[in-house]
């Protein structure tokens, strides 16, 4: 009997411990930047709907969509470096796959924050797309809207936006975007 119970305590701490480590953020949650259709993200989120902000959830991630006017791709790439490091975030990867990635280590309300801005540069306006991730664990924590200021920062480093849209898990779900 002792030992089917210790068995037991021992295989669901096991089983919390892979769904812990499961749930972690890591950049290849992250869509490829070449794989993104950011017009269709576009015309899909209603700019009226929003995500539901509860205090204390397990969503953990955040997603803006942003139609700006850059002058190039190479400026818009910069506002987004800008925008992320105004932020405390540690540049990661740059560009690669049309995207700037970073990397904001522990705070005192949440784990450690990925951030991908993806560009997508056009003459008449460029979209951009802001996706935060928390590496929390199966806890959950407080609802913290980390895309927000990075969003903030990139429409002030581009003076101004012409339109921004939270993304929705109803569009990110329609779109077939990874979510975990």
């Amino acid at each position: 009997m002792k030992i089917s119970i210790v068995c037991l305590l021992l295989f669901l701490a096991l089983v919390l411990l892979a769904s812990c480590s499961s749930n972690i953020a890591q950049f290849s949650h992250f869509p490829s930047g070449d794989k993104m259709d950011l017009r269709a993200m576009d015309s899909l989120q209603d700019p009226e709907e929003t995500s539901h902000h509860f205090f204390y959830n397990c969503n953990f991630e955040n997603d803006y969509v942003l139609r700006v006017q850059v002058k190039s791709q190479m400026a818009a790439y910069n506002f987004a470096e800008s925008a992320l490091m105004e932020n405390e975030f540690e540049i990661r990867e740059d560009g690669k796959d049309g995207s700037v990635r970073g990397y904001r280590g522990q705070k005192s309300a949440e784990w450690e924050t990925l951030a991908a801005v993806y560009v997508h540069f056009e003459k008449e306006s460029s979209l951009i797309y802001i996706r935060t991730e928390i590496t929390q664990d199966a806890t959950c924590g407080p609802n913290i809207d980390r895309a927000k200021p990075i969003a903030d920062k990139f429409c002030e480093f581009a003076g101004g936006c012409l339109e921004k849209k939270e993304v929705t898990l109803d569009t990110k779900r329609k779109l077939k975007i990874t979510l975990r």
